[in-house]
């Protein structure tokens, strides 16, 4: 009889075989990348990220679309929402690749020489503004996002590269490779100056940074002047509170009342009627005895000139 021993190895090797081939699909799943592509240059981008708040210093998964011709990157809070909750101009912008603070630092030295070759890559990134005193998000400098895989974030970090790195080509405008630049004939009239053509997204690019300049600048005077303006409006509205809540009050009164509240204290009148009189009698004793000065200096006179003669 046959010995079924080469048949159970077969039939092992056979299975084993399979979860290697399994394990390998799987694995291949695991490692592609999520994330979407739409349009017909296949233009947009979108997929799941983890963004990190500011204020809480916590991960929230949100939904975001990258647009790469018009270099903008908006996030949802959930897929099917249709307005973005915030959006990054990624022109002025600079990604980085950072370490994941969230990863347990290994104890020992064991720890470290164990673990060394096991590290996993980090799979967080920022972008920040170029510029020191833009801010990126809202209010945010800085915004700091997390990928859920390798694959997304190797993707991700293209698709923004290509965004916040173009290419750049030679300008457009002069025979030499220079910018095109207005030029006047030899009369000098502004009528008659030619314009070269230039690079139309280098003069967009411009027109947007100077946009974008003088909005900022009306924010900051905004910001500045906004609080006054509030605090002036609560002034003047207490104060017309105030005064109809007087006039409520005092037409609120009887007639006899609003006469006695015009009445004088009786003790202040006697007390004004006694200065009174004392006014008056020092007035009157001032001015006799100027009189009788006056009689006297002239009395002193007649006689001084009477001994002379």
């Amino acid at each position: 009889a046959p010995s079924p021993q080469p048949g159970g190895q077969q039939t092992g090797g056979t299975l084993k075989s399979l979860k290697e081939k399994f394990g390998q699909g799987e694995k291949e799943v695991q490692e592609g990348s999520a994330l979407k592509v739409a349009g017909a240059d296949k233009e947009i981008t979108a997929g799941f990220l983890l963004k990190k708040s500011a204020k809480t210093n916590g991960w929230s998964r949100r939904w975001f679309v990258l647009n790469e011709k018009t270099g903008k990157l908006g996030y949802t809070k959930k897929q099917e929402e249709k307005h973005f909750r915030g959006v990054i101009v990624l022109e002025e912008c600079s990604i980085e690749e950072i370490p994941d603070e969230e990863e347990p630092a290994p104890k020992s030295s064991k720890d470290k020489k164990a673990n060394g070759s096991d590290k996993q890559p980090s799979l967080v990134f920022k972008i920040t503004s170029k510029v020191p005193y833009k801010t990126v998000l809202k209010a945010h400098s800085a915004v700091v996002l997390k990928a859920e895989s390798m694959a997304d974030k190797t993707e991700w970090l293209n698709k923004l590269s290509k965004v916040i790195q173009p290419s750049t080509g030679p300008v457009k405008g002069g025979p030499d490779g220079t910018p095109g630049m207005r030029q006047s004939r030899s009369d000098g009239s502004l009528d008659t100056m030619p314009r070269r053509p230039v690079d139309p997204e280098e003069e967009l690019r411009w027109m947007s940074q100077e946009v974008r300049g003088y909005v900022e600048a009306v924010l900051n005077s905004l910001a500045a002047n906004v609080p006054k303006a509030v605090v002036l409006c609560q002034v003047e509205k207490a104060k017309e509170d105030m005064l109809n809540q007087l006039y409520s009050s005092v037409s609120a009164q009887s007639t006899n009342r609003i006469e006695e509240l015009l009445q004088e204290d009786q003790n202040v009148k006697r007390r004004r009627e006694r200065f009174q009189k004392q006014s008056s009698l020092l007035s009157k004793l001032t001015r006799q005895l100027s009189i009788h000065d006056n009689r006297a200096a002239s009395a002193s006179d007649w006689s001084d000139s009477g001994a002379g003669a």
